[in-house]
Parts: structure tokens; C-alpha cells; sequence
């Protein structure tokens, strides 16, 4: 039989002999070889992972150094199926499944599974899982997409995975909404931060048309004017005008016409390329 390192190393490998598409960092190796019937277990051997979560990192904690990681598990909460992929893998009939999963900060995650689940693209689940390495894919537009890689303990229906009862099973769990509004653990540290903007690093990181592909018209609308209005620009659209006010690191400072004629040098180019890119799906879509 296979064990959780051997499936994932095959899934890793390029068929044309190029570097592997990620790799296990040397913590996840340790904790994989420890830890394996948390991954290929019974669904009761699967919930002891729970005292090994950690809610306090930060997505983007692992991806600035991915080798510091890869000894405790994450917790997904409500995060949406991008992607989903799922094959026979060996000649006794078990499978295994491949998903792209997107949060709310549009950050990505390739989750590798082993077993079927019953879940589609565009369902939402929750999702315990080990950060194995941080790497970038190749998207439609010629560029590259950064993405976490993960191996999955447990898949489960939106906030049904309760890290203070490891009697449930997965699959059959009930979710205590007293308990969960009530224990901050649940929830990732700092969040806040990132949560009150629609895209939080415009100024660092060039967007590609896939990374927006899911975003509404409206959602790409305020991203597009979140760009100007982190540098302090007002707005003549009411509506659009009472969002950002509503927003605590908002700070009006220029009116639209005054901010229109320093507008190239209060930009830097990764702004300047993003919202170009937004623009261009926009047009798109007319």
C-alpha cells in the first residue's frame, strides 16, 4: 500500500520531467510520517488531527517562509471550491482528490485528499489541512497565480468541523453556533485587517485575469476604486462614496479632480498594472 507522502509525491511530479510542481518542506515530511492515519485513516482516526490545528497563522505567515511551517494544521472555514478533481488511484479502487480552494481574501489553496467527497465546484466546505509548500501555477494569462499546497485530513460542510469535539465524524458532525460565536480560536488571528478590503495588496502584487475570474461586477468595481481610495480620493457616486466611508483605514483627502491630476505619481506600478488588469475584464464582460 501507499502511504500520504507517497500519493502526494506522485501527484507532484511533471510528466515532461520538469521541476516537480511543489515539493514537501521538511517539517510537513515529519509531521506526514508521524501523523499518516490523520491523512488515509478512518474517518474516527481523521478527528484526532483536531488537537493539532493551529488557528493563530496567517496564510500569508507561510507563504513569506513556508520551511517554518508544515507542524500543525490549518483550519478552512466556509472557503469556496474553485476546482475539483478527483481519480482512481490504484488498482484496489480508492481514490483521491485534488481541490482549488478560495477564501474570502482571494487567497489559494491546492488541497490534495485522500478519498471522493461528495462536494462540486462552487460548493462551500470547511477543510483541516497541512501547509506542504508555498509555490506558483501558471494561469491563462501567461503569468503565474501564488498557491499554498495542502494535504487534507478532513473535508466537511461549512462549520460542522468543531475542534473542541473529536467524537463527530466527518461527514456526520453538527455544528453548536453558540460555541463557535463564543471561541475567538475559531477565527484567524488579525483577520480584521485584511477583511475590510476587497484586495489588500494591490500595491505589491500584480493581479492576473485568473485571480479575478470569480469576482462579481461590483466586487471588481470596488476593487478597482479601492486602489484610489486607499490613497485618499473622494468620490462623486454617493453610494460608492458611503463604502469607503464606512471603512476604518479610510481617510478622504483629495476630490476626484485634484486626485486626477497627481493620479500617475500617487500610483505605483503595481497599482497603475491592476487596475489596467480589472479594466481589461470589465470591458470583457460588456
Amino acid at each position: 500500500g501507499y502511504d500520504m507522502i507517497e500519493v502526494l509525491e506522485i501527484q507532484a511530479e511533471n510528466e515532461d520531467g520538469e521541476e516537480p510542481e511543489f515539493e514537501i518542506v521538511s517539517k510537513a515530511r515529519d509531521f506526514l510520517d508521524e501523523h499518516c492515519d490523520f491523512f488515509m485513516g478512518t474517518s474516527k482516526e481523521r478527528n484526532l488531527c483536531k488537537d493539532y490545528v493551529d488557528t493563530s497563522i496567517l496564510y500569508e505567515q507561510i507563504i513569506k517562509n513556508d520551511k517554518k511551517y508544515g507542524d500543525s494544521l490549518l483550519l478552512l472555514t466556509d472557503i469556496r471550491v474553485g476546482q475539483i478533481n478527483e481519480w482512481e488511484f490504484d488498482s484496489a479502487g480508492n481514490y483521491c482528490t485534488r481541490l482549488l480552494l478560495i477564501d474570502n481574501e482571494y487567497n489559494y489553496y491546492y488541497v490534495y485528499y485522500y478519498g471522493d467527497i461528495p462536494y462540486l465546484e462552487d460548493d462551500y466546505v470547511d477543510a483541516v489541512v497541512l501547509p506542504l509548500d508555498s509555490h506558483s501555477f501558471s494561469n491563462t494569462d501567461g503569468g503565474k497565480t501564488l498557491c499554498l499546497y495542502c494535504a487534507a485530513t478532513i473535508i466537511d460542510d461549512p462549520y460542522c468541523i468543531d475542534l473542541y469535539d473529536t467524537s463527530t465524524s466527518s461527514g456526520n458532525t453538527s455544528y453548536n453556533q453558540s460555541s463557535y460565536n463564543n471561541n475567538t480560536n475559531y477565527e484567524y488571528a488579525d483577520s480584521s485587517y485584511y477583511s475590510e478590503y476587497m484586495l489588500w495588496d494591490t500595491d505589491c502584487y500584480y493581479y492576473s485575469k485568473e485571480d479575478l475570474q470569480y469576482f462579481t461586477d461590483e466586487e471588481l468595481r470596488i476593487a478597482r476604486n479601492e486602489i484610489l481610495a486607499k490613497h485618499g480620493r473622494t468620490f462623486k457616486d454617493a453610494e460608492l462614496q458611503q463604502y469607503f466611508d464606512n471603512q476604518s483605514w479610510y481617510t478622504p483627502l483629495y476630490t476626484p479632480e485634484d486626485f486626477d491630476k497627481q493620479m500617475a505619481n500617487l500610483l505605483n506600478d503595481y497599482e497603475k498594472a491592476n487596475i489596467e488588469v480589472i479594466k481589461s475584464i470589465e470591458a470583457e464582460r460588456k
